[in-house]
């Protein structure tokens, strides 16, 4: 290089030098500096606007059931379609016995507001209501009969053990003289939980969180300061050097203020089903963003080493560093794994009450019978684990929902660890941990239990363990079916992979080492389960919904639908509790023909050129991507699978991260999107005129297109240049 261009060059780095000594500890021109430079500065941008997001958005402490809500029978029940009264109050008459359910209650005494109207007012008996919550008698309540307004009844509760509350109402039964067949009770407006009081701990300490903006500046004030005792250009050399130590404590002490609030948030419990739990995930990133930053900074002038460093460097430390490695391992997995734990009480999604239903009856009735007797899609691997459960559950004094959902909680910290053990990529395996936790503890999906085999299957494959392979991955599709879209893409990389000196006896090898280990798991299951195994595969693939909650085209589709013929696929506000059959076999054919051909494209090609494991692993993930876009049937947790495929893409080539993170959040927005946080909370899908899931929808169609794009084109360089495409 010309010493202009040295010159040049020195110029363009000395102005950010400064900044990158500063936030990485390092005033280099590597690569690595540059990352670490923009990673802080993501992610300081990142904790503003969490703090911005904390302001506008405060957890919800009050929640009411309206008339409305209260005669929607998915919470509730023993209530009669909402009524007008001549004063224009909305209202609902009860049946003698009526109960509605609240959840994402706090661990914290609560306020029961209820607005009730006595039925005396039109001929009933004045009589009291009995109010039972969670099964026990709580109080009598006996509205004025001579008056027509609707009083409020507001009656403490105390603390909540499982975040669950059950309001029942017990009337005395009447029959109206107006020739209203009904029998009814007494006449209710809104039911109605006040969780202020336990609030109130987090708004009393709001000037924590008003606290980390000055504290920031501070460490920032202080940081400089103490880079004025090394750095003679600087006009706050005036400053001792002292002040690099007051950079860290602050720095600290901006950490404690947040484990503080994440303790409060954790003491008072899920208030709010959606928010409350941003609001503890957020705090506990800016209290990790603050400790970071302290063990980082430089302990003393600039240039010194930080606390992190001088931790690596003792002798007692560098002796034992695998233990020392292996804590920080378990502590950097603590975070996901508590808040995991937090959502342990969520009730989950209609899925796990069909768990539960074939829990109870395989605790009857055995496993075999069991299988047999749900007549349902899924493949009896679940059953087996399902059945254990059960068995295991009684030992510990568990309830079986409890044992469920620790059981996915097992299989969560499994294929972490299974990934871990294998890739060596701690950041990545925490990613995956916190990227399965919604699907699995939140809302009680079973995919987790496929997920350990999937990750084995193919390390036994890139180990060329061919035995292995086929048998974890039969057991794989053995726990859900989806998986096996996958099959013909491993089968093209073992035939592809074969060396040449095993080429004149490739079938035997396919035939020896990977046919007849499926097939006989295959048989066995066949065997033990009879028939009814092969009818539930017909199930799984006979499915004629158009999309079942996936944001794909499918669902771009349903809205075309309903805009065409609002009559027949007419939406409602709780659209995502409906599916669009097909009946036509011919017209489900017809929708699934982009799938295969797509999907056949990819095999087409993958046969075509040379082989390796990471482009199996892409290819699979194209392949997967364009079943969960293009497929019929599909509902919205069949991406994990991709997920997983992301993951180890990440772990062999850092340009893959971006990918990975996308595919974990698309995920996880389509499961929360329809069933929230919990698996009952219902988040609007119309926005200000807007569907946001079609929204959403177009996104990820789009997303996949440029995948597919962009992979020709990398296919494309890689023919032209393989030197530079390696």
């Amino acid at each position: 290089m010309s010493t202009m261009d040295e010159s040049l060059d020195d110029c363009l780095w000395s102005g950010t030098g400064r900044w990158r000594q500063l936030a990485g500890g390092v005033g280099t021109k590597s690569l690595a500096g540059s990352v670490r430079v923009y990673g802080w500065l993501v992610g300081v941008s990142f904790a503003f606007l969490i703090l911005a997001g904390f302001a506008r958005f405060p957890p919800r402490v009050s929640v009411d059931h309206t008339a409305h809500y209260l005669a929607d029978e998915t919470d509730s029940h023993g209530f009669f379609s909402p009524e007008t009264d001549p004063a224009g109050n909305r209202f609902v008459w009860t049946e003698p016995y009526a109960a509605t359910t609240f959840t994402s209650i706090g661990r914290q005494p609560v306020a029961l507001r209820l607005m009730l109207r006595s039925a005396a007012v039109a001929g009933g008996p004045d009589a009291p209501i009995r109010l039972i919550v969670n099964g026990k008698d709580v109080q009598h309540l006996r509205p004025d009969p001579q008056s027509i307004a609707f009083q409020l009844f507001q009656v403490p509760l105390p603390r909540v053990a499982h975040g669950r509350v059950t309001v029942e109402l017990a009337a005395e039964p009447f029959r109206p003289r107006t020739g209203d067949p009904r029998t009814l009770g007494t006449m209710v407006q809104s039911v109605g939980i006040d969780q202020h009081a336990a609030w109130s701990q987090v708004a009393a300490r709001y000037w924590l969180y008003d606290a980390l903006a000055p504290l920031g500046a501070l460490v920032a004030f202080f940081a400089l300061a103490a880079r004025s005792a090394s750095v003679a250009d600087l006009p706050l050399r005036v400053w001792p050097a002292r002040s690099g130590y007051a950079a860290v404590l602050v720095s600290f002490l901006g950490s404690l203020c947040m484990l503080a609030m994440v303790g409060i948030l954790l003491w008072i419990g899920p208030i709010d089903a959606h928010r409350s739990v941003a609001w503890l995930l957020g705090s506990a990133y800016l209290g990790v963003l603050s400790a970071g930053a302290a063990i980082h900074l430089p302990w003393g002038v600039a240039g010194s080493p930080s606390l992190w460093s001088r931790f690596r460097r003792m002798p007692l430390v560098e002796r034992s560093w695998p233990v020392v490695r292996a804590a920080c391992i378990v502590a950097l997995f603590a975070l996901p794994t508590i808040v995991a734990l937090h959502f342990l009480a969520s009730p989950g999604t209609g899925d796990v009450q069909d768990k539960l239903r074939w829990m109870h009856s395989m605790a009857a009735d055995g496993l075999v019978r069991g299988f047999q007797e749900s007549h349902d899609d899924y493949p009896p691997g679940t059953y087996v684990v399902l059945f254990a459960v059960a068995k295991i559950a009684p030992l510990l004094h568990l309830g079986f929902f409890i044992a469920y959902k620790l059981s996915l909680l097992f299989f969560l910290g499994l294929s972490s660890a299974v990934l871990l053990c294998w890739t060596r990529n701690v950041p990545i395996a925490t990613a995956l941990h916190a990227a399965l936790i919604v699907g699995s503890a939140a809302l009680g999906y079973n995919d987790v239990y496929f997920i350990p085999f999937l990750l084995l299957a193919l390390w036994a494959l890139h180990e060329k363990r061919l035995v292995g392979f086929s048998a974890l991955f039969t057991l794989t599709c053995l726990m859900k079916w989806q998986p096996a879209i996958l099959a013909p893409v491993f089968l093209i990389y073992l035939v592809g992979t074969i060396t040449d000196d095993e080429q004149p006896k490739w079938f035997r090898q396919i035939a020896w080492r990977v046919i007849l280990p499926a097939t006989m798991i295959l048989a066995g299951a066949l065997i033990v389960f009879g028939k009814e195994f092969l009818l539930a595969f017909q199930r799984a693939t006979s499915e004629n919904f158009l999309s079942a909650n996936a944001l794909n085209v499918d669902w771009i589709v349903t809205h075309v639908l309903s805009w065409w013929d609002p009559r027949r696929f007419g939406f409602t506000p709780e659209t995502h509790r409906r599916f669009i059959r097909i009946p036509h076999t011919a017209a489900l054919a017809l929708l699934k023909i982009p799938f295969f051909v797509v999907y056949l494209w990819l095999l087409i090609r993958f046969a075509r050129r040379p082989k390796s494991f990471s482009t199996m692993l892409w290819v699979a993930y194209v392949g997967y991507a364009a079943y969960f876009l293009l497929n019929t049937s599909v509902h919205e947790n069949h991406l994990v699978p991709a997920i997983i495929l992301g993951g180890l893409l990440a772990t062999d080539n850092q340009r893959y991260v971006p990918l990975f993170l996308v595919t974990a959040l698309v995920t996880n927005v389509n499961m929360v999107l329809f069933y929230g946080v919990d698996g009952v909370s219902r988040l609007p899908l119309i926005v200000r005129g807007v569907d946001v899931s079609l929204v959403l929808a177009a996104i990820n169609v789009i997303l996949f297109v440029v995948l597919v794009v962009a992979d020709a084109h990398r296919r494309k360089a890689a023919e032209a240049f393989p030197e530079t495409s390696r």
